[in-house]
């Protein structure tokens, strides 16, 4: 009897070393990382997603209009990774809000657009304007100086055209 159960053992040991095992086992452990790792990458797109919204929201001089898009947020149900009670209160006392005006406040647009145009990048009407066409010529200008690409004329993008198309910015800090 000693040698049956002996032999079981070594039997069982060879399972556990068996190739097909050990591959079934890294299987499963790669399909488990690639869930979780769609998960948080779910996740993180999200937050940044909600994030714009948010911060297109408040992308408005008038206070009180970004009370209302923030509660509007809210109310539509569209942000669910940031606190909500928290994003309603600040909604509710619309002076206390910050504002995160893009450089499209600081500079005429009209002179962002005139710069894009010297570089080839923007071709419409030259106004003051915010427009997709605008929008769509910083894009491409991000893309061609490997900034992110989100088409807004933030604090980087705006160094860059600065010092990209220098004679349309003059007294320039």
């Amino acid at each position: 009897m000693a040698d049956d159960s002996g032999s079981s053992r070594g039997g069982a040991g060879l399972l556990l070393a068996s190739p097909l095992l050990l591959a079934l086992v890294g299987l499963v452990g790669t399909g488990v990382g690639a869930v979780l790792q769609g998960f948080w990458n779910t996740r993180l797109e999200r937050e940044k997603f909600e994030f714009s919204l948010i911060q297109k929201a408040l992308d408005t001089a008038d206070k009180n209009e970004a009370g209302r898009n923030l509660k509007f947020l809210v109310e539509a149900g569209l942000l669910s990774q940031f606190d909500a009670r928290k994003i309603e209160a600040l909604a509710s006392t619309p002076d206390k809000l910050p504002s995160f005006l893009g450089a499209a406040s600081v500079i005429p647009v009209q002179l962002a657009k005139r710069a894009l145009e010297s570089l080839g990048m923007y071709k419409g009407p030259i106004n003051d304007e915010n427009d997709e066409v605008f929008r769509k010529a910083v894009m491409d200008f991000q893309k061609s100086r490997n900034l992110p690409a989100d088409g807004m004329l933030g604090a980087v993008t705006l160094r860059t055209l600065q010092d990209a198309a220098p004679n349309f910015f003059p007294g320039r800090p």
